[in-house]
């Protein structure tokens, strides 16, 4: 926070990737932040793997979430506690959860970590995994996958949920949305910039 602050007093423009990351800064420093997300490359959206990775139940509805690491600012855990009232309500669901549980998070998860567990192998979803005691039956966890199989693995997954809590722009919430898939996601950040209500998703 503090060095991209730095950053735009130093500097003579800052881009940054949507209108919720702009209005973080103070207003005095507005005129010289452009707003520009990045771009994808609409080829590689057109990719078709007819693979497999996970057998689906007939019956069974399956909810997604997808982020490159399982870590808090992309609502990791938000993601398991709305899927544990979700199952209270309705028992013919399964969970599909895309996303390396080692890779790099934005917010000080290791450290809270170490200090709890003293443990350097422990995860955040091992954290989260345990403390809310979730029906491992219920759940399919997919490590990081290359962007082929990505593609192929979130086409058997019905509808995504993204209970994004921080963040200024996500490529995982892209991806979906490019590829037409259903996401239900977190009214707050920079998601009403993408996600129109009841037109391309639902907030």
């Amino acid at each position: 926070e503090m060095l991209s602050y730095y950053q735009c007093v130093a500097s003579d423009l800052v881009i940054v990737p949507s209108n919720y990351a702009k209005n973080m800064f103070p207003k005095i420093l507005h005129d010289k932040i452009v707003v520009q997300m990045e771009g994808f490359d609409p080829q590689k959206l057109d990719c078709k793997v007819d693979k497999k990775f996970f057998e689906k139940e007939k019956g069974i509805t399956y909810i997604g979430y997808t982020a490159r690491g399982l870590s808090s600012a992309k609502g990791f855990e938000q993601f398991v506690k709305i899927s544990k009232a979700i199952l209270k309500r309705n028992q013919n669901v399964k969970f599909v959860v895309i996303g390396d549980p080692k890779g790099e998070g934005y917010g000080y998860e290791k450290q809270f970590l170490k200090e709890r567990y003293n443990d350097d192998n422990k995860t955040f979803k091992d954290h989260v995994v345990e403390t809310e005691a979730i029906d491992s039956k219920q759940y399919i966890f997919i490590d990081n996958l290359d962007y082929e199989d990505f593609a192929a693995c979130i086409n058997q997954i019905d509808f995504f949920l993204y209970p994004l809590q921080f963040g200024s722009a996500n490529w995982g919430l892209f991806e979906l949305l490019l590829r037409g898939k259903l996401v239900i996601a977190s009214d707050k950040c920079f998601m009403p910039e993408v996600v129109k209500n009841n037109e391309n998703g639902i907030l």
